[in-house]
Parts: C-alpha cells; sequence; structure tokens
C-alpha cells in the first residue's frame, strides 16, 4: 500500500478500542505504537520527535497535575541544532545569555571563573515543550504499577486499574522510575539482571531548588546585565552523608512539602546581587519564590548497565543522567523510525543500536558530573568516617556539624526510645553564632522564652537577691533564653537525617587499630569508622572501656582512675501545658526564673516559666559527704527512681499562684507525666584524659558540672564545634593525623571546661546549704552591678563558630574570646583549596576568609 505523504495527527490508542480506520489511517498503524511513561523533559522530547515522525504514541504521567518546580539547566551548543529541527528553538525567546560561572565562597569572596555557553529556565523550557504535544496525547494521574508482553504487544496496567497497549513502552519516569523498577523485577527473576544494577538508588547529596517572581531589577541590579549571572557559592552546596534507598520507586523525586525545613536552614546563606553593595540573602530569594515553585530533591548518581528488555526501554533519569536524557530522545526516536509493524527482534535490535551508542556518553557525563560535584562541593569518600555514641545534644550538635561538613557519620544511641526527660536549660549568646551558621537560629528562639533575670528567694518566697543578665544583649547582641531540655533536644534531632541515628545500640566494647574502629553493640551489631566519639554522658562506656584500655597499658592517669563523685542529686521534670489564669507567672512575655532555699531541709529549688505554658522544675538536696556511683551502667536519668523523691518534696512552697495563693511543688508534680520527671546524681569532675587512639570524648564524657551553672551543655556544643572544624581538616584518616587533631581539640577545650567547672561550683555555692554557700550568698548581695555586669559577659564572650560555614558577624560591644580552633582550622582550608588549585587550576577556588 502507499504510504501518504501527509503526516496524520497522533492517536490514542488503547488497548481493546475499536475505531472506524481510513487507508491512511491503516497506513499510520503500521508504525509502532509507543507508550512514554513520564512527562519530564526526556519524556517530553521524545513526544514532540515522534509527533513530527508521524508515528502514534501516548504519555503517561504519574501525577494529577504539571508543578512548575526545578531551577535552571544550561542548555545552547548541545540542545540548539536539535529544537531548531523541533521548529520551536526560535519560537519563543526564553533563555538568557550565560558566558561564565562566577565561584565565590560562603562570605562571597571570589574564586575563579569558568566560561561557556547558553542558559534556559527549567519550568519555562518545560512548559515551552508541554505546549508542543496534543492533549489527548498526555494523560495525568497515571501511576504505572506494572506491565506484560504478549505476542502482539505489551501491556501497561496503572494504577487508577487503567490498561494500554502498544509496540513498546519507554520508561522515562524519572530517577525512581516505575518501569525500571518492574523490568528489573522481572529480568532478576530470570537471572538475566546484572548484581551491579540490583542495587537501590545511592545519593550522595540533596539539593533544594526554586525560582522566584518577576523582580525589580532596580533592587537587583544582577538582571539589569545582558548575560545570566550564575553563582555557585561553595559552602552552600554542602553534601551529605551517603545513604541508600529502598523502596526507591516510591521516593518522591521532586516535593514542595519537603523543603519548607531546608529552606529554614539555608535562608540565611549569602548570595550575590545586592544593590548598593547590600548583602542579600537566599532568604530574599526564598521568600520572593512562589511554594509551588520550591522543592527538594536527592541527588542521585548512577549509570545503569541494564537500558532495556524485550519491549521495554529506558532513558534519561530512567537509565542514564539528566544531561543527556534529550540526546537519548533523539537516538531513540532515529531507530524508532525505521520500525513498520515490528517484530520483538526488530525492537531489540533497535534498543541494542540506541544503547551501544547512548551508554558510552551517558558514561562520560555522569564522570564529568562527578568532576563538577567534587569542584563545588566536596569530596565525601575520602574522608574520615565518623561514629557517635550518644545522641544527647552535644552528640546531635556534632552530628548536625559533620552533615554540614559533608563528613559522613553514625550516632549510636543506646536507649530504645527517646524520652523527655530533663529540666530547663539556659542558652543563647554562647551559641547564636553557632545556630545562625546552622540555619536553625529562628527555630531555636521559637522554641524558648527570653529570660532577663533570675530571682534568689527563701522557703517562704520573701526576696533575696537577683541575679540579672539582661545586659548580655547589648554586649553579644543575642538574648538568653529558657528552653525546656526536651525541646531543645528535639530541635536537633529533626535536623539530623533519621537515616543516621541508630537507637538500642548500647556499646559494648571497641577495637581500634591503624586502619579504623570497630564498634561492638549490646544486640550483636557492630559499625566500623575511622574515628569514635563518646558523646554518652557521664557514665560514658566508651570512656570506660578507653580507660580500661589505656590502664591496661600503663597510660592512664591516676586522676582518672576513679568512679564519679557526686555531692548533691536532683529530681527534675516539667509540667504539661497551664492555664495562665491559674499560673500566672505564665502571663509574663519573660521567663520566671525562681531559685527558692530551703533551711532546714538541705534543698535548692529552681522552676522555670516556658514558651509554651509548661514550667520546669528542679529540685537539689546537697549531701553530708560526697558519695560516688561504680557502675558504668548507673543511669543518668530515671523516672522510675524518682517516686520517694517526689512525695518528700511536693510540700515545699514555689511562687506563682493565682491572687496571692500559695502553690507548693506537689502542684506541679501532679501536672507533669510521669515519663517527664527524673532522678540524677549531680556528679562533678574534669577527666584529665579526652582520647586515645582514633577514639575521643565530648561533653559529660570528659566533663560533668553542676547544672546550677548552666554551662553543661553549652560546654558540650563548644566541644562539638571544636571537634568537628579539626575533623573537617582530615584529608587522609590515619591514625597519626586524627590523634594530631585530637591533640588540637583537648589543648583548647580542657582549660575552658576547667573555668567552667569553676563557675558552675561557684554557682552551687550560691544555692547550696555550708557555711560557704552563706558567706557566697552574702557576698552576691552586696556585689557592685558593674563587677556583676563583667562577670556575666565574661561568661558570654564565648560565641564559637565553625570554620567551615559561612562565618556570621559580631554584632555585640564585647568581641568574641579568641577561638583556635576557627582561626588555626581556617588557615588550613586555604591551605588545602590553595594545593588543590595548583595540582588543577580550574578545579577548586580558594577561600578567602
Amino acid at each position: 500500500m502507499a504510504r501518504s505523504t501527509a503526516t496524520p495527527k497522533p492517536k490514542v490508542y488503547l488497548a481493546a478500542t475499536q475505531l472506524p480506520l481510513t487507508y491512511e489511517e491503516i497506513d499510520y498503524l503500521s508504525k509502532p505504537r509507543v507508550l512514554i511513561a513520564g512527562a519530564g523533559i526526556g519524556g517530553l522530547t521524545l513526544a514532540i520527535l515522534l509527533t513530527k515522525a508521524g508515528i502514534p504514541y501516548q504519555v503517561f504521567e504519574k501525577s494529577y497535575e504539571v508543578k512548575p518546580s526545578g531551577s535552571a539547566i544550561i542548555l545552547g551548543s548541545g540542545a540548539g541544532a536539535l529544537l531548531e529541527q523541533m521548529e520551536i528553538y526560535m519560537s519563543v525567546e526564553l533563555g538568557k545569555h550565560a558566558t561564565k560561572m562566577d565561584i565565590y565562597n560562603g562570605n562571597l569572596k571570589p574564586g575563579f571563573t569558568m566560561d561557556y555557553g547558553w542558559l534556559e529556565k527549567v519550568p519555562d523550557l518545560y512548559g515551552l515543550l508541554w505546549h508542543q504535544i496534543p492533549r489527548e496525547c498526555i494523560l495525568l494521574g497515571k501511576r504505572v504499577l506494572s506491565f506484560q508482553e504478549t505476542g502482539d504487544g505489551i501491556t501497561v496496567r496503572c494504577s487508577d486499574n487503567s490498561e494500554y497497549q502498544g509496540d513498546i513502552l519507554v520508561g522515562a519516569d524519572g530517577a525512581y522510575s516505575a518501569v525500571r523498577q518492574h523490568l528489573f523485577k522481572n529480568l532478576k527473576a530470570t537471572g538475566d539482571l546484572p548484581s551491579v544494577d540490583d542495587v537501590p538508588l545511592p545519593f550522595s547529596c540533596v539539593c533544594l531548588v526554586g525560582q522566584t517572581t518577576v523582580l525589580d531589577p532596580e533592587d537587583f541590579p544582577d538582571l539589569k546585565s545582558e548575560c545570566c549571572k550564575y553563582y555557585p557559592i561553595l559552602g552552600v552546596q554542602n553534601m551529605c552523608t551517603t545513604a541508600k534507598m529502598n523502596d526507591s520507586f516510591r521516593t518522591s523525586e521532586w516535593g514542595p512539602e519537603a523543603a519548607e525545613a531546608m529552606c529554614k536552614e539555608f535562608r540565611h546563606f549569602k548570595v550575590p546581587g545586592g544593590k548598593d553593595g547590600q548583602v542579600l540573602t537566599l532568604g530574599d530569594y526564598i521568600d520572593r519564590s512562589p511554594k509551588e515553585y520550591l522543592a527538594k530533591v536527592m541527588l542521585e548518581e548512577i549509570v545503569f548497565q541494564t537500558w532495556h528488555g524485550g519491549r521495554t526501554v529506558l532513558m534519561g533519569d530512567g537509565g542514564a543522567g539528566a544531561l543527556t536524557a534529550m540526546h537519548d530522545a533523539v537516538t531513540l526516536a532515529n531507530w524508532t523510525c525505521t520500525l513498520e509493524a515490528p517484530s520483538p527482534s526488530e525492537i531489540e535490535d533497535i534498543f541494542k543500536e540506541y544503547r551501544a551508542e547512548r551508554y558510552p556518553v551517558a558514561k562520560e557525563a555522569f564522570e564529568t558530573s562527578q568532576v563538577f560535584t567534587k569542584t563545588l562541593g566536596k569530596e565525601n569518600e575520602d574522608r574520615p568516617k565518623v561514629l557517635i555514641a550518644g545522641a544527647g545534644l552535644g552528640g546531635l550538635t556534632l552530628a548536625l556539624l559533620l552533615k554540614k561538613a559533608g563528613v559522613r557519620f553514625q550516632v549510636l544511641e543506646g536507649a530504645t526510645e527517646i524520652k523527655p526527660l530533663g529540666s530547663a536549660i539556659i542558652l543563647g549568646s554562647g551559641v547564636g553564632p553557632l545556630m545562625t551558621q546552622l540555619g536553625i537560629y529562628d527555630e531555636l528562639i521559637q522554641v524558648g522564652k527570653h529570660a532577663t533575670e533570675m530571682s534568689i528567694v527563701n522557703e517562704n518566697l520573701e526576696p533575696e537577691f537577683k541575679m540579672k543578665y539582661d545586659f548580655i544583649h547589648e554586649a553579644t547582641s543575642y538574648r538568653e533564653y529558657v528552653f525546656s531540655r526536651p525541646d531543645l533536644h528535639d530541635l536537633l534531632w529533626r535536623h539530623v537525617p533519621r537515616e543516621n541515628i541508630h537507637l538500642g545500640k548500647k556499646i559494648v566494647s571497641f577495637d581500634q587499630d591503624s586502619t579504623d574502629v570497630l564498634v561492638r553493640c549490646s544486640d550483636g551489631s557492630t559499625y566500623q569508622g575511622h574515628i569514635l566519639v563518646g558523646a554518652d554522658g557521664a557514665y560514658s562506656a566508651v570512656r570506660h572501656h578507653l580507660f580500661k584500655t589505656l590502664k591496661h597499658g600503663g597510660s592512664l592517669p591516676a586522676a582518672d582512675d576513679v568512679v564519679l563523685p557526686f555531692n548533691s542529686v536532683c529530681l527534675v521534670g516539667q509540667t504539661e501545658v497551664l492555664d495562665p489564669e491559674e499560673f500566672q507567672d505564665l502571663k509574663s512575655s519573660c521567663s520566671e526564673y525562681y531559685s527558692i532555699l530551703g533551711e532546714d531541709n538541705k534543698c535548692t529549688w529552681l522552676t522555670f516559666t516556658t514558651k509554651k505554658n509548661t514550667v520546669c522544675w528542679m529540685v537539689i538536696r546537697f549531701l553530708d559527704e560526697p558519695q560516688s556511683v561504680g557502675s558504668v551502667h548507673s543511669p543518668e536519668w530515671g523516672p522510675d527512681a524518682a517516686e520517694a523523691m517526689c512525695d518528700e518534696v511536693r510540700d515545699y512552697k514555689v511562687p506563682g499562684g493565682k491572687d496571692g495563693k500559695i502553690l507548693t511543688l506537689g502542684d506541679y508534680i501532679d501536672r507533669s507525666p510521669k515519663g517527664s520527671i527524673g532522678k540524677v546524681m549531680l556528679e562533678e569532675k574534669v577527666f584529665d584524659t579526652w582520647y586515645g587512639g582514633r577514639t575521643v570524648l565530648l561533653g559529660d564524657a570528659c566533663h560533668k558540672m553542676n547544672p546550677t551553672g548552666g554551662a553543661g551543655a553549652l560546654t558540650a556544643m563548644h566541644d562539638a564545634v571544636t571537634l568537628a572544624n579539626w575533623i573537617n581538616t582530615i584529608e587522609i584518616p590515619a591514625v597519626d593525623n586524627i590523634e594530631a587533631i585530637f591533640k588540637e581539640y583537648r589543648k583548647e577545650r580542657h582549660p575552658v571546661a576547667k573555668e567552667a567547672f569553676e563557675t558552675s561550683q561557684m554557682f552551687s555555692r550560691i544555692l547550696g546549704k555550708s557555711m560557704v554557700s552563706l558567706v557566697a550568698r552574702a557576698v552576691m548581695k552586696q556585689i557592685p552591678d558593674w563587677l556583676w555586669r563583667r562577670l556575666m559577659v565574661r561568661m558570654s564572650h564565648m560565641r564559637h563558630q565553625a570554620s567551615f560555614l559561612p562565618l556570621i558577624e559580631s554584632k555585640g560591644t564585647v568581641k568574641p574570646e579568641h577561638q583556635p580552633s576557627l582561626e588555626k582550622t581556617l588557615a588550613i582550608l586555604k591551605q588545602q583549596a590553595i594545593a588543590k588549585k595548583d595540582a588543577n587550576p580550574r578545579s577548586v577556588a580558594v577561600p578567602a576568609w
């Protein structure tokens, strides 16, 4: 039959559909019927090419609506000829000419420039392709569940129970391709799937993408340029810990709903282009970006060996890298055009030709993209693997910092569940810059209540004196806040990837040698790494095993070969949400913080109102003689040990009753969930030994302080910053390199811990029951205001920062104390960058901090 010269309009061919056919349509049906899963850029490009070729097709898109997610891509010489052939290259001018990429560090200091060609905006490019395709050829809400080949075709089944029949199925449905998943499942069942393809998708980083609304060039002068201003900013593009996705084909690739937390985390990062030298941040763009334009995506990296099987073929992210998707479409369309009434063997033959051409190109593109990743990010695989024992405040802070630094880590927590134990913590100026660097400062102050003073009263609630610290804001530009420990812990917990935290992993022992450290847990599991951090509290299992090993080798100081002493015990708890009409201190805009001094009961008790209208409370009982606990397994926090002490202290008076009503601790105890109450021994010791081999201690594991000084949490967080700064400098995780950074870490932090320990003891004496305490309180009543201010400012001058994140400018009247790890590691990072630049001048920017 003679072939018509006219190109008929593509038809929708459904399974078991009967249509009256003309001669032209009969001729048209001799072409293969193509089913395209996925309406991405690759799938749409293939659809347009098939339209031009007069080949019938149907596009299935799993989404019910097409959302304009995505940022920018660079096109030009590689796609210009194709778009011109498709008669859409000149139809709409969407792109802005791009001649170079200017690379900066996190403080907007220039690094180097890379030159090239043309830029297109993804949502606009996508829309241009979308509008070239007849609407009846694209079906939305069609998630592919399975497919089955028959002698005369292939039938696709979708999640809405609809079925579609064709000759060829193209999996263009992205990195988490349902088509690939089902194809690989079938090939594995017959033994035809290579083992290298039988893996979940790996990803080494996550990415936040978006696009603003139309901006005013007067406010954003870079828009006035005829060429696109393209700025990669090193320090913003941080790699996360390498992970594997199991149920991968159901994982969302682009999700605006997943992006909100990441927006908060990154919004303070600096970007160029402000008016009159004004420093812009990503927040300026995020706030001007429609929510549906924002998305969080995992940047997966793999090229599969298997690209086809039977009547099914993969393209784009389904079988290679996204940069080659349009070229995949051209090659596949060219070969598909050669088919007429094709047999299965003819289809397999063109698929082999398609793969033979495109697979080597995809491999080369993959390697090129990895070069760019290493240039703009951090090489993760060559960096040390860190095992963190303990998911407390110090351990989670370190985990967050390592996440930002692109250092691989795992957190091993002995508890099988996280319980909301603990009372109140006062933080502010000491962690303000760090939390700003981490992108969670705004979230931090949302869960805290502004604190300006502590009122000391006697057991009859009569005032003794006040300790004010409202002036710290002027000195540091940060306010002090009262947090409940569970709320503070939850904030940090939410920002650590779940796949990096393992519960029920109580450490039993570990072995370390010249290559690594192997940790054994009580459930029989083992974990291997280059560094083990003992952040597992006062009764640290890591410290216990480390000291046991050092003692056996004769290198443990006698001063450290002791059990932990304690001079007091403490009952802690937090109420449920209370009614401010009944507990009127809750109405205050600032936290009402009271320390009540007992007379004959050897107790001091403290109360703190919180942001969410709860009261955190604490009772300290001072012992006649120091005691010690010899067992490493002694519980620090234990609700079961608290009930008897609750009965003993419930009649103690507390302030805050309505219309002068006298409240007691019993009013708070009765309104506190049992799981929030615990009894703890207040151990006090700073160990001299902080590390050995590949193992290092952090927080309470190496310095346990009385909580009345409020220094425990802050000191642990500063330990984490210092340790993270040094770990980030390690390029080769040899044991000598690791011990060298541990030595620097202890050299900086041990004197600070000793000073914080002495400060905590001073506060403990002020609230204590001894004669020394009476004298200390008498002195405090007479201390001049200027001297008190000097003391408090001295306590707030440590405002540590991470050297690998954009630095936060100090705006207070008092400069932060010199931070050795910041200065030293910045210099090391600069030297490392210079060395890499000398080795490959176009591969890395030199930090100019």
